[in-house]
């Protein structure tokens, strides 16, 4: 039985995706992947994203999966075991759906107290404390993940899926942890850098520290990556296996204003326009018997596009989006990426914004993104610390009333 393998990486941007960042795994990238060089993330942030590459669909309303759209693991007969690894991809919203096993690491059950009362207490205990501590949101580190993936894989064959947060805010060398990083800056100077990136206009110092410290993130996830690789050519799970890695989406870094989660003159990511830099993310897959192997594909492709590609590779009985297509085929597709305050429709040719009251159009687009936008909603996906970027504090309220009454809370 050929193993499927999804691999979600925490905000890594397209433009960081080269052999700089991954030069341990850059050769098998080039030779035994099909690359898929203009791939797009549907949402800008993790639970923005993750519906799409979950069911095909962008996300609506509270982040919630639609229950009357399959999810992959729901689609697939056989065993299938995920740890999702991020607070937002739990249980509640519907990530467990279709796993035999499933864990989330940082739910709202009762394994995670600190984490709920946190979320309770307000958004800025929470963002001390995830300055303070160093750690991802996780907490969990890419070889603790990819060490059980491996031991899943040695049991059952099957579908998997694993989520590495490594990448996720905040930016420090300890958070490297298979090496020490030799920094010029002091703990506490590392600190105020990433506070400053959190709450305000960081200085350009602090930018250039802190892409050095994500860049620094993303080679220790290439060093766990190829142990990965290595360990599943011993057991001869490799060659046959389809492993598909991809980003649910980028990172800001003071992009036209964008920082993660900057308030005041300043987007917050989650409520921004779904610019290059937060949509535009590596996609690429190892396909079965090395098929595609060294390919790249040019066209624009979305991680939305994932169920139809298991459905078509595999010939399941599965209806997927008809907006959605194999990763392989280059039928001119519409690409719908969305914020809490923003929509995105990216084609062949350009692309066009629209937030409340504005519209943007950059190169030649179609009737089609038009009508598509017209036809869509924002969604109002909520912080861990319950605030729903792109709100005042009386709209707030009133969606929380509504999606009360509708049963989303």
């Amino acid at each position: 039985m050929t193993n499927i393998v999804l691999i979600t990486i925490e905000s890594l941007r397209r433009d960081y995706f080269d052999k700089e960042r991954f030069p341990e795994c850059w050769e098998a990238f080039e030779t035994d992947f099909a690359q898929f060089t203009d791939a797009y993330s549907n949402g800008v942030a993790t639970p923005l994203s993750f519906p799409s590459i979950h069911t095909g669909y962008p996300v609506t309303g509270d982040g919630t999966l639609p229950k009357e759209s399959p999810t992959v693991a729901e689609s697939f007969t056989g065993h299938s075991w995920a740890i999702s690894n991020n607070p937002h991809l739990r249980e509640e919203r519907g990530y467990s759906r279709g796993f035999d096993v499933f864990t989330d690491q940082l739910s709202d059950g009762d394994d995670n107290q600190i984490l709920h009362k946190m979320k309770n207490i307000g958004k800025n205990i929470y963002r001390k404390y995830k300055i303070d501590s160093g750690t991802p949101d996780s907490g969990v580190t890419a070889k603790d993940i990819l060490t059980k993936l491996n031991s899943a894989l040695n049991t059952n064959n099957g579908l998997f899926w694993v989520h590495l947060s490594d990448s996720h805010y905040s930016f420090t060398p300890w958070k490297v942890a298979d090496k020490d990083l030799d920094v010029s800056y002091r703990p506490d100077e590392i600190r105020k850098m990433n506070d400053r990136f959190l709450d305000e206009s960081p200085k350009k110092g602090d930018i250039d520290f802190l892409t050095g410290m994500y860049s620094e993130l993303i080679r220790y996830i290439d060093r766990q990556l190829v142990d990965f690789f290595e360990q599943l050519k011993q057991s001869n799970k490799y060659e046959e296996s389809m492993i598909v890695i991809m980003s649910d989406h980028g990172e800001g870094f003071g992009d036209k204003g964008i920082f993660k989660y900057s308030e005041g003159v300043f987007s917050h990511q989650w409520d921004a326009d779904p610019i290059d830099s937060l949509i535009s993310v590596p996609l690429l897959v190892k396909y079965p018997n090395m098929e595609y192997s060294g390919e790249k594909f040019a066209h624009p492709v979305q991680n939305g596009d994932l169920l139809a590609s298991l459905t078509d590779w595999f010939s399941w009985n599965v209806d997927v989006p008809d907006f959605t297509q194999p990763f392989t085929d280059p039928k001119s597709r519409t690409i719908l990426s969305k914020s809490n305050g923003s929509l995105r429709v990216t084609t062949e040719t350009g692309y066009v914004i629209q937030n409340r009251g504005d519209t943007k159009v950059v190169g030649d687009v179609g009737d089609d993104a038009f009508e598509l936008l017209n036809n869509t909603t924002l969604p109002s996906v909520e912080t861990l610390s319950g605030d729903i970027p792109g709100l005042d504090e009386r709209e707030q309220e009133q969606l929380e009333d509504r999606l009360e009454y509708l049963g989303y809370k």
